[in-house]
This record gives C-alpha cells, structure tokens and sequence, in this order.
C-alpha cells in the first residue's frame, strides 16, 4: 500500500506528503468499559466508550520519488543526476510541512492507495491519487512527530509520526426572532 497525507483548505489541498515506503503502520483502538459493583459483590457493566484510534506511521521520503520518474537518476557527464528536472528538496519541502501541520494543530487525511499519482498541482495529485484508494481517514491530528536524517548528503528523511482521530465540532450562530426572546 501506498500512504500520503494531505491537508486541505477552502477544498485545496494545502500539504501533500507522500511516502516513498512505509517501514511500518499500527493503528490503535480501544475501548473503556464501566463496571459497577452490585449488592451480591460482582460487577456489572452498563456501558462503553469508544476511544478515537491512533496510528502510528514510520516511514521515509526522498528527494528523488521512486513514484516521479522525471526525477530519475542518470549518469551524465561522470555524475549521477536526475534525468529532467530538480527534485533535491521534496525530503526537506516535506518535513517543513509536517513541522508547521504539528505546530499549527493542522488537520490531516491519511490517504492508503493503491498507486500515488505526482503533479506539480497537490489538488490534481491527491484527486489521481484517490481514484485507486482503499481508504481515506479523515480528521487526523499529529500528535507525536520525530525526523531524523540517516546522511546529510542522502536526500532522505526518516519520518516517525503518531496520529489520532479527532471529532470535529462547529459552531453555528443565529440571530434571535423577536418573538423567540424570552
């Protein structure tokens, strides 16, 4: 499976990540039962409450995606570079990007495809992307966030994330009727 995260503002997509493979992804869910304890001594349950799951993703990105291949890597002239334009700052445009959705409270979609499309347009990408999910979790918040660089020179980025599902709520205001004041 292929992962991305996206954020999105006024239905653009405002951040795109995506992974160029995943080392790892747990979810979490849980539940807490109530117990009561009755006059015979034993317990009794009367109710359950569904905690909102979290996921936990380890995973890298580089600057030259095994998904774009306009950033593959030929030898020219006794030096390996990419084959039609530059690609050396997706790790780095990435992790700026999961520092300032961390730091903001940003709310995120985790997207599992199939295949992952690339566009210079995040939008046309992340729709292309969607045509072959096999599901969209949406309302994510990062709560945990480790980056890590194995080489300075590698153009990579190890990412270590912790998501969790948040309800969202809004508000609504109406002005009253007059004859609705009390």
């Amino acid at each position: 499976m292929m992962y991305t995260l996206a954020s999105f503002k006024d239905n653009k997509v405002t951040a795109l990540i995506t992974f160029d493979a995943i080392t790892s992804l747990e979810e979490k869910w849980s539940a807490n039962v109530t117990t009561q304890v009755v006059e015979k001594g034993f317990n009794i349950s009367d109710s359950v409450t569904v905690e909102p799951p979290t996921f936990s993703i380890k995973g890298i990105v580089t600057s030259y995606s095994i998904f774009d291949m306009r950033g593959e890597i030929t030898w020219v002239n006794g030096a390996f570079v990419p084959r039609d334009y530059k690609t050396e700052e997706r790790h780095i445009t990435s992790r700026n990007k999961l520092i300032d959705l961390i730091s903001s409270g940003g709310v995120v979609t985790i997207l599992e495809s199939k295949e992952v499309y690339i566009d210079s347009d995040d939008t046309v990408a992340y729709t292309q992307t969607a045509v072959s999910k096999v599901r969209e979790i949406e309302d994510c918040v990062i709560t945990s966030l480790i980056l890590s660089q194995p080489d300075s020179a590698s153009g990579a980025i190890d990412i270590s994330l912790e998501l969790q599902r948040v309800m969202l709520a809004t508000v609504d205001s109406k002005a009253l009727e007059p004859n609705e004041v009390q």
